[in-house]
């Protein structure tokens, strides 16, 4: 099926570099959009989540007032399409580690960083609070932190949006 997808997809309009992550809702692809010319992310999204059947269209239905969101602290959406019932979401590229990543690996941060990157997290909160969209599964593995510190939250729980 991915192979599939990724032909009938990405031939011609993206070149794909690699697998960056495999999760419990779907694989996510690093590549190239060669209309754009720029880096992409790509999430394929499982067939099932937790055991539910995900309905492609549907989904990218429910999904499409994400595309509307724009705050320097989130994670942009590009596009959403469906192939063979399948969702897939194409969205920037923010190549960083997660505050889960960078907790585990140095141990708990200064209490005047964590305030700092609370503060931003909230303000994203509120951002897509007013346009009607709940985040759903806020934890540190959604917040990537770049090099100079800026947060980036990514995985909205795609289909919560209540506009």
């Amino acid at each position: 099926m991915q192979t599939l997808i990724k032909k009938q997809l990405f031939e011609g309009k993206f070149e794909i570099q690699g697998e960056v992550a495999k999760g419990q809702t779907g694989t996510i692809l690093y590549g190239y959009d060669l209309g754009l010319r720029q880096e992409v992310a790509i999430k394929i999204y499982h067939s099932q989540i937790n055991g539910r059947v995900i309905q492609g269209k549907a989904f990218i239905e429910k999904s499409k007032p994400l595309l509307r969101l724009d705050h320097p602290n989130l994670i942009k959406i590009f596009k959403l399409e469906e192939v063979d019932d399948t969702p897939i979401i194409f969205m920037e590229f923010f190549d960083a580690p997660s505050l889960q990543q960078i907790i585990h690996d140095k141990g708990s941060m200064p209490v005047q960083d964590m305030l700092i990157r609370a503060r931003e997290i909230a303000e994203v909160l509120v951002h897509i609070h007013f346009q009607g969209i709940i985040h759903g599964t806020l934890h540190p593995g959604h917040v990537l932190v770049g090099p100079h510190g800026q947060i980036k939250i990514l995985d909205l729980e795609i289909g919560r949006a209540h506009v």
